[in-house]
């Protein structure tokens, strides 16, 4: 049986582990490179897993400073998700857990759990694809309307909106803004309290922090008007933003599972996307 699972799946696995293992070796020869030992990582002895395991899984999850769910609310559907996955992928659901827990579990415990100078939960982000992967159900249920009707849907729509909202509030002004006025106020630097005092919370702390002077978009200096707007900068971003919403309703209008038609608007989208980029940067270049 051994056999034939190897014989049978040993091209994905092996696709899947290329990457892995030269993404490992570069990481070994830039250790080397920099630091003269493959071992060397560069962090020094003091960078330990050290931190209270249960103060770090509060800050990482409901924690006013750090907590997922307030910068991700939208998440929470991952609640009701994961009940649906347990009744029709349940393997999918145990191997997500399973990747999801371990990984809170082991950055709760890292010395700066927190992730120092961040806007939110910097360390758990790659947990995110799963975290959606579960709430998808969740949001499904709640958008068809076959769970709580109108109200439902209401809820659905609100968690969305704070979710955006609070990626435009991290995006608007510096972090450091705020986190520099926390080392005035508090001592020591990232004081406990920094994390569990909700006064002290980035997301209300963050709107005093959005002024004129402080918005720095790729496309708006409030400081520069009336000539804010860098016109290319904003065309060149909804382009982009353009191209993804075109071919991702034509994925979904699509009745038909084709790779070819796939892989043609995968590439028409990098495509698209390189050439938005290279624009921006050939602008850029000599600004």
């Amino acid at each position: 049986r051994l056999r034939r699972a190897f014989w049978r799946w040993w091209r994905p696995v092996v696709t899947f582990a290329i990457p892995v293992v030269a993404a490992g070796m570069v990481s070994l020869w830039w250790n080397w490179a920099r630091y003269g030992s493959i071992w060397d990582t560069g962090y020094v002895e003091t960078e330990t897993f050290s931190a209270d395991w249960f103060f770090g899984l509060f800050g990482l999850t409901v924690g006013p400073a750090r907590g997922i769910l307030w910068y991700n609310p939208i998440l929470l559907l991952a609640i009701p998700g994961a009940l649906w996955f347990w009744r029709h992928q349940r393997r999918i659901l145990l191997l997500s857990l399973a990747l999801i827990v371990v990984y809170f579990a082991v950055y709760a415990k890292w010395y700066m759990w927190h992730g120092g100078y961040s806007w939110g939960p910097r360390f758990v982000v790659p947990m995110l694809p799963f975290l959606s992967l579960l709430a998808g159900p969740g949001w499904n249920a709640l958008m068809s309307e076959r769970v709580l009707s109108w109200f439902g849907f209401a809820a659905g729509v609100m968690l969305a909106i704070w979710s955006l909202l609070v990626q435009w509030l991290g995006l608007l002004a510096p972090y450091g803004l705020v986190q520099d006025r926390l080392a005035t106020a508090v001592t020591p630097l990232f004081a406990d309290v920094t994390f569990t005092d909700i006064q002290y919370s980035p997301l209300l702390l963050q709107w005093q922090a959005i002024r004129p002077d402080t918005i720095h978009l790729a496309w708006w200096r409030g400081d520069a008007w009336p000539d804010a707007v860098n016109w290319l900068a904003l065309g060149m971003s909804l382009a982009g933003i353009a191209v993804g919403l075109l071919l991702l309703v034509q994925q979904v209008r699509s009745t038909r599972s084709d790779d070819r038609e796939d892989r043609l608007r995968n590439w028409l989208y990098a495509a698209a996307l390189t050439l938005i980029t290279v624009a921006l940067l050939t602008y850029y270049a000599g600004a």
